[in-house]
């Protein structure tokens, strides 16, 4: 099976070399392009049943990860948030067989199926019809037919509210580039309330940039806000203690970066041989990993 995989997969790249040398006409673009996303609906479908089959081996504890979202974003090389969205699809289709049947047949894509499986597993009679939304549809019209599905299913506001607050979450995850990245879900009231803590500290940002001379966007002064909410509570708890100091982890496979000089592991030290904590004006402190 694992050859045939294989040779499936060299099939596909020479198609790509083709379509990337021939002088396709429209209508034969969209022939292929509507055939080539079936294939990748079903790759997909295949890609969700091995994540789910990977979380339940355990083999992610076994290497070292923090979750299993966590090492599935590592060898799907995406991120934490699209694998634990990619593991809870799953789990949801192991109640929904004509979603999966579809999903698999790639007359579904990802998308739609993610969105099916979050209505339908509240309200499982209403597969059927969102299925059939999502054949004649597009993803916008599936999406409007899913919240109707699911505001229908609680009726009562205090157990909408319940269900927000069960499915809360926060994310964490480091971008391809190195950028760190957040993703959360939170009650209207919590988020409310976080919003509320950013304001002056968003406010503080606009002021010093505008000062500076700088215009930048609304969404980088929220930035800089998130960064000096934290710094606040790092540097003192509500008791007055000193809270915990960020640590940043490197790992440096070759001659270190600018005037810094690596050990053999131990720590990144920058000029002057000192490492120091944040939130002291004095820089990061770095831990080299060879």
């Amino acid at each position: 099976m694992f050859e045939r995989v294989r040779e499936v997969g060299r099939e596909i790249r020479d198609i790509v070399s083709w379509i990337r040398r021939e002088r396709l006409g429209p209508e034969e673009a969209v022939s292929l392009l509507a055939e080539l996303g079936r294939i990748e609906n079903t790759c997909a479908s295949a890609r969700v049943l091995l994540s789910r089959r990977i979380s339940e081996s355990k083999l992610w504890q076994q290497n070292g990860e923090r979750s299993a979202a966590h090492f599935l974003a590592r060898a799907a090389r995406t991120t934490v948030s699209r694998a634990a969205e990619t593991l809870e699809t799953a789990k949801r289709l192991e109640e929904l067989p004509a979603t999966a049947e579809a999903f698999e047949a790639g007359r579904v894509s990802e998308t739609e199926v993610r969105e099916i499986a979050s209505a339908a597993s509240m309200s499982p009679r209403s597969e059927g019809s969102l299925l059939e939304t999502a054949r004649t549809g597009d993803v916008i019209a599936l999406r409007d037919a899913c919240r109707r599905v699911r505001h229908a299913t609680v009726t009562d506001e205090a157990e909408r509210y319940g269900a927000i607050h069960r499915s809360r979450y926060l994310r964490s995850w480091s971008d391809h580039d190195g950028a760190f990245r957040l993703d959360g879900r939170l009650t209207p009231d919590a988020g409310a309330t976080v919003l509320a803590a950013l304001e002056p500290h968003r406010r503080k940002a606009f002021e010093d940039a505008r000062r500076a001379g700088r215009k930048e966007t609304q969404e980088a002064y929220m930035a800089d806000a998130l960064l000096a909410l934290a710094e606040e509570g790092t540097a003192t708890t509500g008791n007055g203690r000193s809270g915990p100091r960020a640590m940043v982890h490197v790992r440096v496979d070759h001659a270190g970066p600018g005037s810094g000089t690596p050990g053999k592991g131990g720590d990144l030290r920058g000029p002057g041989g000192r490492s120091h904590p944040r939130g002291h004006g004095q820089g990061p402190l770095f831990r080299c990993h060879p």
